[in-house]
Parts: C-alpha cells; sequence; structure tokens
C-alpha cells in the first residue's frame, strides 16, 4: 500500500467512526432519503452525451452506473456543470461524482479513491512553435471543453486566453485549421483524433477520485460509504485486459492504455 493510499484508507475510516459514534436519531433517513445522487460533469463527448436512444452515455457515466452496480446501491445521476456539481456537493443536495482531486477538495469531501490517471496536454495549431514551458502559451487562444478545469496554473493563468469548446472533435478541428493557437485536454482523447508525433506540451498528470459529500444526510451512514468504497475496488484489475474502467475506457477510446 503506497503512503497517499494509506493515509486516505485511514481517513475514511476515522471519518466512518465518527459518524458511526452518532445516534441512530441523527442519521436515521426516511425512504424518500435513501436512493442517492450522483453527478456526472457536464464536459461532453466521449465523457458524457446523450445517444441516439436518448439515453445519457459515455466513460464517466458508465463508470459510475457499474460503480452502483457493485456497491449495490441505488442512485439518480445527474449531468451537472462543474461549478455547480461542486457548490451542491458542499451543500450536501448531491452525495458522490468523480473528478479530478486536490488537497482543497480533500478537505470538503470524503475520497474514497482513484477512478483513472488523466494526463493533461496542450496542443499547438501548425502556425505555432511549439511550446517547451506553460508560459509558452501566454498571449495565445487555448480553446479548452466548456465545464472542464484542468489545475490552477492554467486556469488561473490570466495571460493565456481562453476559449470554451463543446468537444475534443471541435476542439481539434479548429487547431488544425489554426482558428485557436492551441488546445487542452486530456491526452487519451485527443489522441483518437490527432498526431501526438506532431507534438504536444504535457501540463499535468490529473488524477481523478470518487469524491462524495461530507455535509448530505444520505451520506451520514457509514454502510454507504462502506458499499462505495467496497463497490469502487471490486472496478480495479492489475491486468489491464480485465480491468473494468479499462474496458470502459476502450470502449470510446480504442487507442487507449491505462497511465502508469
Amino acid at each position: 500500500m503506497n503512503s497517499r493510499k494509506g493515509i486516505l484508507t485511514l481517513s475514511l475510516a476515522a471519518s466512518l467512526i465518527i459518524i458511526s459514534s452518532q445516534s441512530q436519531a441523527e442519521i436515521a433517513l426516511d425512504n424518500s432519503q435513501t436512493e442517492l445522487k450522483f453527478a456526472v460533469i457536464n464536459i461532453g463527448e466521449p465523457y458524457e452525451f446523450t445517444n441516439s436512444s436518448g439515453h445519457i452515455a459515455g466513460i464517466l457515466v458508465e463508470i459510475t452506473q457499474l460503480l452502483l452496480a457493485k456497491s449495490n446501491i441505488k442512485a439518480n445521476i445527474e449531468i451537472t456543470p462543474y461549478k455547480r456539481m461542486i457548490h451542491e456537493l458542499k451543500a450536501g443536495s448531491i452525495d458522490c461524482a468523480m473528478f479530478f482531486t486536490s488537497q482543497i477538495h480533500s478537505k470538503d469531501f470524503f475520497q474514497l479513491g482513484l477512478i483513472a490517471k488523466k494526463p493533461v496536454i496542450i496542443i499547438n495549431s501548425p502556425a505555432q512553435a511549439s511550446a517547451k514551458n506553460l508560459s509558452d502559451f501566454e498571449g495565445r487562444n487555448i480553446g479548452r471543453i466548456r465545464g472542464a478545469h484542468y489545475g490552477s496554473e492554467f486556469d488561473d493563468n490570466q495571460k493565456i486566453r481562453k476559449s470554451d469548446l463543446n468537444n475534443y472533435q471541435q476542439g481539434v478541428a479548429q487547431v488544425m485549421k489554426s482558428r485557436i493557437d492551441g488546445f487542452i485536454g486530456a491526452q487519451e482523447s485527443i489522441a483518437e483524433l490527432y498526431d501526438l508525433s506532431i507534438g504536444y506540451y504535457t501540463l499535468s498528470s490529473r488524477e481523478n477520485w470518487l469524491q462524495c459529500s461530507k455535509t448530505s444526510p444520505r451520506m451520514q451512514t457509514p454502510e454507504i460509504l462502506e458499499k462505495l468504497y467496497s463497490g469502487l475496488q471490486l472496478l480495479h484489475n492489475r491486468d489491464e485486459r480485465l480491468d473494468p474502467i479499462s474496458i470502459i475506457h476502450r470502449k470510446y477510446l480504442q487507442s487507449y492504455t491505462r497511465p502508469l
């Protein structure tokens, strides 16, 4: 067990002890509250979208559905913009979601475990010189998926102009036509549409975690957290060929390989 996983496991165990120590009157829930509310970030294909049958689909949707099945938990899944999702998780009106972890989030949410690592890259338009540092993008117009967040070093850099786009297909197409100077996103999705041998800048490797509200009344029973934690363990396999999360990724991203 690595140190980070060990610390988080101990932190979760401590949280369960605190919750267990509350009186049954404090944590009793009526039947209308027992169905959880999960959010999936509204960032478009291949992570979430509405398919031709009118149902939500995508990588994050299917991983969420599989997690709930493995955990034997019922939940509504809502497609939610990032900022609203964070606000509602803190308020307790949404129970759980899968999104990039951070030290700040570790204070606000129960962090149950890693879903997948996500290297984040920026590609250049053919008209632009290759970038060696993030500062090389200052003054340039960089496309990003509407609602996505890639870390404060990029998101908060006011010298980098940013254009919100609907999906990866649009982003890569606009880069290749030099309508924008670059495009940022998950390497796994850009690689499906763009020849990475042309060159790219690696911003960071982010970790997508299952994170749950500390204020939701539905999350105040240790059984729920324990079920979700146990269900999450069933989504991982050391053999990538048998790994459920990797299998879902490859359904939408043919060239996907699990990051180390």
